[in-house]
């Protein structure tokens, strides 16, 4: 098991398919929102970052996009895609708050093997900037 996977599951007492799940639904809004360099960035420091995008549950799938796609609608482009992760965790079998315990845990991850850098732009995105 990945290690940022384990350090989800024993910090927030998810199991390894929500970990893995949330995690990948992450890493797409950021791969998304990042220019192609600093998501390669995150693919160094994170190496099976692709394939958690592509088994995350998908956008406007049985598990989410309704909200997001009402706020986009309405002009709320960054909340708009933190309604879809919230979505998308309460699709994997977790609450929706999750969403803010994930994240600093991603950002810290990402600013240990990526850089201060990597992790302020991350955590940027992540905040609905």
């Amino acid at each position: 098991m990945m290690a940022l996977v384990q350090q989800l599951t024993q910090e927030l007492g998810v199991n390894d398919r929500q970990a893995e799940g949330g995690l990948g639904l992450i890493l797409g809004l950021l791969r998304e929102r990042l220019p192609a360099g600093d998501f390669a960035r995150i693919g160094d420091a994170l190496p099976e970052a692709d394939a958690l995008v592509e088994s995350a549950p998908k956008p406007g799938s049985a598990t989410g996009g309704l909200l997001g796609g009402v706020m986009s609608a309405m002009g709320g482009g960054g909340l708009a895609k933190l309604a879809q992760l919230a979505n998308g965790f309460s699709g994997l079998g977790m609450d929706s708050s999750l969403v803010a315990r994930f994240i600093p845990v991603v950002v810290t991850f990402l600013g240990d093997k990526g850089g201060a850098d990597l992790a302020e732009k991350v955590a940027g995105i992540l905040k609905g900037e």
